[in-house]
């Protein structure tokens, strides 16, 4: 059985938001080939609530990539994992591999300029 993607789109559906990722989850979402992003963040945060239609955005114009979100007061075990010292953390994966890690939000032309970096 193979797991479910983080997001799928095709030309006749629309690119799907973000998913919760989870302890469970966590390992089969990055074993799979390509990019993926996961915006670790809290409820509580304020730069995390501005920065989350930012990311939802992202995901829906780059279907290519798969987008995730953790909740790092409910997945506090992969936070201490993803070594998540500070909210919102953007982690990027590829190929499985941790390719960059950075804390803080920040505008739709740097998280562009990112997934631009990573994904080349």
């Amino acid at each position: 059985m193979h797991p479910a993607p983080l997001t799928t789109s095709t030309s006749s559906t629309p690119a799907a938001a973000p998913v919760a990722i989870t302890a469970a989850t966590f390992p089969a979402a990055i074993a799979r080939p390509g990019v993926v992003v996961l915006d670790c963040s809290a409820v509580w945060c304020g730069p995390c609530r501005i920065f989350a239609p930012v990311f939802a955005a992202a995901a829906a114009r780059r279907p290519a990539i798969r987008f995730g979100t953790v909740d790092t007061d409910v997945e506090r075990e992969l936070a201490i994992a993803l070594d998540i010292r500070a909210q919102p953390t953007i982690v990027v994966f590829r190929d499985g591999a941790l390719v960059h890690k950075r804390v803080g939000a920040m505008t739709a032309r740097k998280l562009d300029e990112l997934l631009d970096r990573v994904s080349a």
